[in-house]
């Protein structure tokens, strides 16, 4: 299962290694796209200037498996994979 592979203790490890590994981000029409360097700040932004709401989801797949999941980015930075 994808999320048990995943140790959430640093969001900074967790996004590096899901990028290391080749987890992409699975966009709405069905493409797969690297997970962006930036994701946690840009999401950080869009949750407390834009949409005002306290997390992003964002599915994310594992291109070799094709297991999916969902990364989830709290308004605070904090983030973990979940089903």
């Amino acid at each position: 299962m994808l999320i048990e592979k995943y140790d959430t203790t640093s969001t900074f490890n967790l996004i590096n290694t899901l990028r290391a590994d080749g987890i992409k981000v699975l966009r709405n029409d069905g493409n797969y796209i690297d997970i962006p360097e930036d994701i946690v700040e840009h999401t950080e932004k869009m949750c407390v200037q834009k949409y005002h709401t306290q997390a992003f989801m964002y599915d994310v797949i594992d291109p070799e498996t094709k297991e999916t999941a969902t990364l989830k980015i709290l308004d605070c930075g904090f983030a973990e994979v979940i089903e």
